[in-house]
């Protein structure tokens, strides 16, 4: 995490999605069209 913070370290999203959204990432993770990470987002 600290190298997160510090902007050494990037990760890699496929898409970003706010969490009301969820059940969406969801059928992206389940259906495999997503090849990298999704990150759920806070409001």
């Amino acid at each position: 995490m600290t190298l997160l913070a510090a902007g050494r370290l990037r990760l890699r999203a496929h898409r970003t999605i706010p969490m009301p959204e969820a059940a969406e990432a969801h059928r992206l993770l389940e259906s495999r069209t997503a090849r990298e990470r999704i990150i759920l987002t806070l409001p």
